[in-house]
């Protein structure tokens, strides 16, 4: 067990910005937090039906949307490989084994983020997605994000090192194994999973037009 932390992820980067800037073939989409959270719920989904065990990182933004999701989580980091999560909390805590909870600081870029990053040899999956400021008065569903996502397993592995920076960062004695985890190489995108991308971007677009 490692002990308990009280660093914060201070200079924590835009995970969404990072990717942009490294992969600008990616399209932002604006999409609202209903149609993300049917997104992610599905990428967890697909990991637990296949028995996987990657790395998962996700942003919370604010600690009270974790407690809604709190033991979802903690049953998905008892079967991977590593898993933490980032909000608001008052610290910094984590086992060996068990979920990680990074604390950002108020001015960390990714308390404006919606990310989650699901990286392993058989499944990988990313989203980013960044919240355009002035929505305090829309219902809490329909805020939107600029949201790029893939299964491109290169750049989720971008997505999981830059997360994990920020998770050694605020807890350099919970990131055990981590290094083995992220030094494989991630595999070249074939064309399906080229394809398959451009795909669910359509139809993304289309759902979220529907809501």
């Amino acid at each position: 067990m490692s002990r308990v932390a009280a660093e914060r992820a201070t200079a924590s980067p835009s995970i969404f910005a990072t990717l942009r800037e490294h992969h600008p073939e990616l399209v932002p989409q604006r999409l609202s937090k209903r149609t993300l959270l049917s997104l992610t719920r599905g990428i967890e989904d697909e990991y637990v039906a296949r028995a996987d065990r990657p790395a998962l990182f996700a942003t919370f933004q604010e600690e009270r949307f974790f407690a809604q999701s709190e033991r979802r989580w903690r049953s998905l980091a008892r079967t991977a490989a590593f898993a933490a999560v980032f909000a608001d909390f008052d610290r910094s805590s984590g086992e060996e084994d068990a979920l990680r909870l990074v604390a950002l600081t108020p001015s960390a870029a990714l308390t404006r983020e919606w990310v989650l990053v699901c990286d392993s040899p058989r499944h990988a999956a990313c989203v980013a997605g960044w919240e355009a400021p002035g929505q305090e008065s829309r219902p809490d569903l329909r805020r939107e994000f600029e949201t790029v996502w893939t299964v491109d397993p290169r750049v989720v592995r971008l997505a999981a090192i830059t997360c994990a920076e920020q998770v050694r960062a605020a807890l350099p004695d919970a990131v055990d194994g981590l290094d083995s985890i992220l030094s494989e190489p991630a595999a070249e995108p074939s064309a399906d999973v080229r394809r398959a991308d451009e795909l669910f971007h359509r139809v993304l677009g289309y759902l979220d037009d529907l809501r």
